[in-house]
């Protein structure tokens, strides 16, 4: 199991070196890239924690804490 989590942190991690080398060969800016990276990252993560059902809700207090950090 360990190596095949390995495997996968190997993969994934070389996917983001080969998107960054196509980036700085193209036109666009990096702050537009950068800002698609991290939405997709956000939306395939929320994804996984929507079918894992383990969304948990926050309380005002978290989200004023989350805020101030």
């Amino acid at each position: 199991m360990n190596a095949l989590l390995y495997a996968l942190v190997v993969l994934l991690w070389g996917t983001t070196w080969i998107a960054i080398s196509l980036q700085q060969q193209s036109e666009i800016v990096a702050n537009v890239a950068v800002f698609w990276r991290f939405f997709i990252a956000a939306s395939v993560l929320f994804v996984f924690v929507l079918i894992r059902k383990k969304l948990q809700r926050l309380s005002k207090q978290d989200h004023l804490y989350c805020m101030l950090q």
